[in-house]
């Protein structure tokens, strides 16, 4: 059984090497630069455009769905759904750069071992993918508060309205991006290397992607085989959709972090 004070201080550990190192640099630097771009352009020209006819047509057409546009865009706070919609399609990436580095370098170089005379495998293994999460789930709660800043001073809806909704945004990203951070902590059990598990992370979701396009026309289920399905369900925000893509997104998350627990259990380190 896992000990959660010893999973607490392995985790405390990671957090503050993690943003006293250069490792926190290679996502966190890109990742709000990204947004203050996006952010910084962002002015009541783009607020109407969004809510003309124009963007409620090409949102209908990315979303596929121009009910869906016009409650996201018009009934909804238009900067928290384009926050959110941004937010679901870069995830992947994004986490794919915040938590690569979870086990294989330090795996590599023998780190392990003297850890593993304070704490258990399945501790250590534990605390790198909360340790990760963590790091992933505070920038999307910086990143969500900067959007509910911007949608106060447009005055987009009642505060209250606003909170409630980004509250909404929050959860439903920082559940969307439980298992990609789940798959990163499967695929470094398989590598050596930081580098090495982000090119094998991306071969592989890149492989998985091809897989869901090639057979999708004939078994559309296949798109099951991505956490990506559920972006449907994170877009329409209701209760029962938020029920249901939490539970989905649980799922994924227990099936990646088995399968990297199975492996990394057998691994020498």
């Amino acid at each position: 059984m896992p000990n959660l004070r010893r999973i607490l201080e392995l985790v405390s550990f990671d957090i503050v090497h993690a943003f006293t190192s250069m490792r926190s640099t290679l996502f966190v630097v890109p990742y709000f630069l990204f947004w203050y771009l996006i952010f910084s352009n962002y002015s009541a020209t783009t607020l109407e455009w969004l809510q003309s006819t124009q963007g409620l047509a090409a949102a209908a057409w990315l979303l596929k769905d121009p009910e869906l546009a016009l409650q996201l865009l018009v009934d909804r706070s238009p900067t928290l759904s384009l926050f959110l919609l941004i937010s679901a399609a870069i995830m992947p990436l994004f986490i794919l750069f915040s938590a690569n580095n979870q086990i294989a370098s330090d795996r590599a170089r023998g780190a392990f071992r003297f850890i593993l005379t304070r704490a258990t495998r399945h501790e250590l293994y534990l605390s790198r993918f909360l340790s990760s999460f963590l790091i992933v789930m505070t920038c999307l709660l910086l990143a969500t508060v900067w959007a509910f800043i911007i949608a106060i001073l447009n005055e987009e809806a009642e505060p209250a309205r606003l909170l409630v909704f980004a509250s909404e945004t929050l959860l439903l990203l920082v559940f969307y991006a439980m298992p990609f951070v789940a798959f990163m902590s499967m695929t470094s059990a398989l590598s050596l290397s930081a580098i090495g598990n982000l090119f094998m992370a991306l071969m592989l979701y890149t492989g998985m992607i091809f897989v869901v396009l090639w057979l999708y026309s004939d078994f559309n289920l296949i798109e099951y085989l991505l956490p990506s399905s559920m972006r449907a369900l994170l877009f329409d925000i209701n209760a029962t959709n938020i029920v249901s893509a939490i539970t989905g997104l649980v799922i994924y998350t227990a099936i990646y972090y088995s399968a990297g627990w199975l492996v990394f259990k057998t691994r020498d380190i």
